[in-house]
Parts: structure tokens; sequence; C-alpha cells
């Protein structure tokens, strides 16, 4: 004979489980795993004793895993609040075949149905509440992805300034620096190179510190360096380095790495070369 709540809570777990645990004996397919369906039952009954403060810590857990299984297989609220319902209805029958036969005796059918009421009224709120943190950490994400992209492209953008000098450009670097940002950078300008047809090119690293390759690496700058460099000679277009830092030019030499390309302090003093070695004169500046 049934005596304690807690008792009751157990005999209606055990019944209802034996109906759900296999997925073969019902009329619907649960998208809810046996494991979780147990432990929903055994939230529902086996916490009818409970007050309000420990049924939220015991039923919480639960929600925020469901809304999480629920959510990778792209299942929205309706569906989980719908097994849950039907679950809810076969623990109800549980209770009323339990009166039925006056197996709880001392005990009122009303009183141990409103307390399933509220475990499963609670639990219905606490899951709403999982999946409203869902989409929003969802949402925060893809902001976050999208900013993150947004500032990639920004990175990639770089301008591709023309110069006074006849077929040249000046290409500004800045930010951080990565391998696939380089790539997309060199890609750009060779096509900007044949398109334009250009015989120089300026790359200006005034805007780059040690810091911001210190992720890429000084010796795998030097190897993209390289293959740029080596892409433009290709092309029949000379390179100018120009505008590394103090701490970005010792790095290089304590590497021991020679770009061999012409190495300018500044854009100017790279202009005042180009205009030297194109005997360059002020007449070709301002008809330019």
């Amino acid at each position: 004979m049934v005596e304690t709540i807690e008792e009751i809570g157990r005999w209606i777990s055990n019944q209802s489980k034996k109906e759900f645990i296999n997925q073969n004996t019902r009329d619907h397919v649960f998208l809810l795993d046996a494991g979780m369906i147990s432990e929903f039952i055994d939230l529902i009954g086996q916490n009818l004793h409970k007050d309000k403060e420990d049924l939220k810590k015991s039923i919480d857990p639960w929600t925020r895993r469901a809304a999480d299984f629920y959510y990778r297989y792209q299942k929205e609220m309706e569906t989980a609040i719908q097994e849950l319902s039907l679950l809810r209805q076969e623990i109800w029958s549980k209770l009323e075949y339990a009166f039925e036969q006056e197996l709880f005796t001392g005990f009122n059918v009303f009183e141990m149905g409103s307390l399933l009421i509220r475990n499963n009224d609670y639990t219905i709120y606490s899951l709403s509440r999982a999946f409203e943190n869902k989409y929003k950490d969802d949402v925060a994400h893809k902001e976050e992805l999208l900013k993150e992209q947004e500032s990639v492209i920004t990175e990639l953008s770089v301008p591709m300034i023309p110069s006074i000098i006849p077929d040249t450009i000046l290409v500004p670097l800045a930010g951080d620096l990565s391998v696939y940002q380089l790539e997309q950078i060199r890609t750009r300008l060779l096509y900007a190179v044949a398109s334009q047809r250009m015989t120089t090119v300026v790359v200006d690293f005034t805007g780059i510190t040690s810091l911001q390759v210190s992720a890429l690496g000084i010796q795998e700058l030097a190897l993209q360096i390289e293959q740029l460099t080596a892409s433009l000679r290709l092309m029949g277009v000379d390179a100018l380095l120009t505008g590394f830092s103090a701490e970005l030019s010792l790095g290089i030499v304590q590497a021991d790495i020679s770009l061999n390309v012409p190495v300018f302090s500044s854009f100017k003093s790279a202009l005042t070369y180009l205009v030297h070695v194109k005997n360059i004169t002020i007449e070709d500046l301002t008809t330019k």
C-alpha cells in the first residue's frame, strides 16, 4: 500500500515509463530518446513532494538539455510542448487508474492531480525560457559572425591608389594580417596590375605593427612577400616595399630573412627613387 506522496510519485513514474520506453508500442514516435523521456517522467512524478525552489533545481537542467536537443534538430518549441503534453496525458491516466483501483488510500485525486499539473506547467515554462535563451544565443552568435565577416571584408578591401608616378599604384596595408588575407590581397593586386597595365607596385607597411603579424609570424610574412614579388616579376612588374616599423624591421633581420626587393622608409622616399630611375620630369608629373 502506498503511504507517502514520494511513493505515489515513484509508482506513477514506474508505471508511466513502462508505456513509453519502447517506442514501438506508441502511436506517436517521439523525437526525444528513451533516456530523456524517462527523466521527464521521473521529474514530473517523483517531484510531487518538492517545493518550488527544489522543483526548479531539478527541472531546469533537463529543459535546457531538451531545448538543445530540439534546437539541434531545428524543431520549434511547439513540437516540444506537443510531446510533453502527450507524456503528461499518459502520466495523468496512470494517476486516474491508481485512484480507480484504490491504490492510494488517504490521498485526494485532485490534490495529486494539481501537483502533477504544477510540475508539468513549470516544465513547460522552463522549456519556453530555455528555448528563448537558445534563440537569443543563436542570434548573438550570428551577429558576432556577421561582425567578424564584415571586419574581414573591410580588411580585405585594401585600397589600390594610383600614384602621381605613371603606371604605379600604392597598396597601403593595415590591420591584423593572416595568410588568407594576404593571398586575397595578392590575387586582387595581380588582377588590378594586369587590367590597369601597371609597371610598378609600392606596398606600404606603415599601418602594420609587429603585434599585427604576431599570429602570422615573421617567417610566413616574408614568404608571402616573396610570393607576391615573384608573381609581380613574372608579369614584368617591379615591386617596392615601404614603411616597415623598427620592431618589424628588427624581427625580419633577426630571422635572417632577405626580401630581395628595394625597401624604403616611406612612400615619399620610394617616389623619389622612382622619379630618378624612370627619368621622370616635372612635366611628366603635371601632365599625368
